[in-house]
């Protein structure tokens, strides 16, 4: 069996992020309780919802995580904020090859999970990934961390099934 589990954590998102919602969290309790506008005068409710959706954007980058698993029937991907979703399962039987490969994020849709016409991509962070080729004739990439290991576990997994 083989396990994975990676999280975001690109500087240049964190970068982004966590300014923006410091500057909002830091005008909106200058604003409410000090009475000093933030930037223009805003209204109190538009400041504390921006706000909000600010720091739940930051909380569900951060807890956000995806998990892949090898198991002797396929593989389980799953990309969620809660331990209890549901994965996505790729049986051995509907995979025709795989290899290694080295990908541009935004040639595949992202991160995250990206499905277009020809592949579906769960990806978080990296350039690695091993591509599946199914018996549909999508292709399904996996990011990883792990190239190497991924591909052992995989080599493993197919000869026992």
């Amino acid at each position: 069996m083989y396990s994975e589990k990676q999280r975001f954590r690109s500087p240049w998102l964190w970068g982004i992020l966590l300014p923006i919602a410091g500057v909002f969290s830091y005008g909106m309790v200058r604003q409410l309780f000090y009475q000093v506008p933030f930037m223009i005068k805003m209204p109190e409710v538009t400041l504390f919802l921006i706000t909000a959706v600010l720091i739940l954007l930051v909380a569900v980058f951060y807890f956000l995580e995806m998990e892949t698993l090898i198991k002797e029937e396929g593989i389980y991907l799953r990309l969620s904020v809660f331990k209890g979703s549901e994965y996505k399962f790729v049986p051995f039987s509907d995979v025709v090859s795989y290899k290694a490969v080295t990908y541009k994020p935004i040639e595949k849709g992202g991160r995250g999970i990206c499905d277009t016409d020809d592949c579906l991509a769960f990806t978080v962070r990296g350039k690695n990934g091993i591509e599946f080729t199914l018996l549909s004739g999508k292709k399904l990439l996996v990011g990883t961390a792990d190239p190497e290991d991924f591909m052992r576990s995989l080599n493993k997994m197919r000869i026992l099934h």
